[in-house]
C-alpha cells in the first residue's frame, strides 16, 4: 500500500494517534493556564481598581465565558478577611478522545486585597 510496510503504517497510526491525544490535553490545559493568568490578573488590580466582591465575581465568570469554561457565579467562592481577600474556583473540563472521554478538574485559589464591599 502506497510503498508503506506494516510496520512503517502502524507506527504512523501510532504517531498519529499521539499526535491527536496531545492536541485534547494540551488545549485544555493551555485553557486553565490563560484563564488562570486572567483570574490573576483581577485579583491582583482588584484593589487598585475599587472593585467589589460582586465585581470580581462577574468579572471571572466573564472571563470563564470567553475561554468557553462553564462557570456558575456560585463556584466562585471569595472569602474576606478585612481588606484581604481568597478567591477559589473549581470547574471540570471534559477532553474527548472519541473513543474515551476524560473529565479534569481544575483548582484555581488567588489572594488579593479589595476595598468594596
Amino acid at each position: 500500500m502506497f510503498g508503506i510496510s506494516a510496520k512503517k503504517l502502524f507506527w504512523l497510526v501510532v504517531f498519529i494517534a499521539l499526535v491527536f491525544v496531545g492536541v485534547q490535553y494540551g488545549d485544555a490545559y493551555l485553557t486553565k493556564y490563560m484563564f488562570t493568568d486572567e483570574v490573576r490578573q483581577s485579583v491582583k488590580y482588584a484593589g487598585t481598581s475599587r472593585k467589589g466582591v460582586d465585581d470580581i465575581r462577574r468579572e471571572v465568570v466573564d472571563k470563564a465565558m470567553e475561554f468557553g469554561i462553564e462557570l456558575d457565579p456560585k463556584e466562585v467562592q471569595i472569602t474576606k478577611r478585612g481588606p484581604a481577600f481568597t478567591l477559589e474556583i473549581q470547574y471540570t473540563t471534559v477532553v474527548n478522545l472519541r473513543v474515551y472521554q476524560d473529565v479534569l478538574t481544575f483548582n484555581i485559589s488567588e489572594n488579593g486585597e479589595i476595598f468594596g464591599p
